[in-house]
C-alpha cells in the first residue's frame, strides 16, 4: 500500500510521504479484523490546486481475515 500511494502522489511544495499503519488487534485468525490507515498531508499551490494551507487527509479500511 505504501509503495502504491507514494509512487502516485502529487509532490507540490515537497510534502510527499504518506503515513501507513496496520493493526491486527485480534491477531491473524479467521474472522479477525485487519485495519490499514493511510494519512497524507497536502499543501496546494493556489486556488486551482487547493488551499495553500497544509491539510491532512486520512482513510481507514478494515477487512475480515478469511
Amino acid at each position: 500500500a505504501y509503495s502504491y500511494a507514494y509512487d502516485r502522489l502529487i509532490s507540490f511544495n515537497g510534502v510527499r510521504s504518506p503515513q501507513v499503519s496496520f493493526l491486527a488487534s485480534s491477531g491473524f485468525g479467521t474472522g479477525a479484523p485487519q485495519a490499514v490507515t493511510v494519512t497524507y498531508s497536502y499543501k496546494g499551490i493556489g486556488w486551482f490546486f487547493g488551499e495553500q494551507n497544509l491539510k491532512t487527509y486520512s482513510h481507514k479500511s478494515v477487512m475480515i481475515h478469511e
